[in-house]
C-alpha cells in the first residue's frame, strides 16, 4: 500500500498503522489486539478469549467501554443482577472506545480517508485500559440492597411459617 503523504505520516504510530499493523492495548497486563473490522480485542495468544466490543457497554459519556474482566480467565464477566457478593479474581475495566483504539481502521470503516480522524483522534503510543476498583463499580451499592431484600425476603417467610405452624400439643398434667 502506498502512503499518501500528508500531516501525519511522519508520525512513526501511524505509518505503522497505515502499513496494516493492528494497534495493541494493554488491558490489566495483558497485551490484545485491537481488530476494528472483527469488532474484537484479540489476545495475542490463542489461548485468550476475545472480547466482543458489540459486548461491551459504553459509559455514561459514551467514550468509554466498561466490563467486569475475570483475571485468571482473562475474559469478561456478566454480572447477575442477583449478585450478593463481590466476584472474586474480578476487576472492572475502562476501556477506550473505537475513536482512541483506532481511529485510523474507524475511519475505514465510514469510508473516510485513512487520516481523517487523528486530528481529533491521535493515535497513542501506549493504549492501555483503566483498572478501576470494584469498590467504585456500583456493585457494593446492588450487593447492599440485593443483601437487603434477602434478608427482608427471609423475614416474612419466618414470619409466614410461624403463623401456618400448628400448636404444639401441650403436656398433661398429674
Amino acid at each position: 500500500m502506498t502512503m499518501k503523504k500528508n500531516l501525519f505520516t511522519d508520525n512513526p504510530l501511524v505509518r505503522r498503522r497505515l502499513e496494516d499493523i493492528l494497534p495493541t492495548i494493554d488491558l490489566a497486563g495483558n497485551t490484545y489486539t485491537v481488530d476494528l473490522e472483527s469488532r474484537a480485542l484479540k489476545g495475542e495468544d490463542n489461548m485468550v478469549p476475545l472480547i466482543d466490543l458489540d459486548n461491551l457497554v459504553l459509559d455514561k459519556d459514551g467514550l468509554n467501554y466498561l466490563c467486569f474482566y475475570h483475571l485468571p480467565t482473562k475474559a469478561p464477566v456478566i454480572i447477575g443482577p442477583n449478585i450478593i457478593s463481590l466476584p472474586a479474581d474480578t476487576i472492572y475495566l475502562k476501556i477506550p472506545d473505537e475513536r482512541f483504539l483506532d481511529p485510523i481502521g474507524l475511519a475505514r470503516q465510514y469510508g473516510m480517508e485513512d487520516t481523517a480522524l487523528l486530528e481529533l483522534y491521535p493515535i497513542r503510543a501506549d493504549l492501555k485500559a483503566e483498572v478501576i476498583a470494584l469498590e467504585d463499580s456500583g456493585l457494593p451499592e446492588l450487593i447492599k440492597i440485593n443483601l437487603a431484600k434477602k434478608k427482608a425476603r427471609s423475614s416474612r417467610i419466618t414470619l409466614v411459617c410461624n403463623l401456618f405452624k400448628k400448636p404444639g400439643k401441650k403436656a398433661k398434667g398429674i
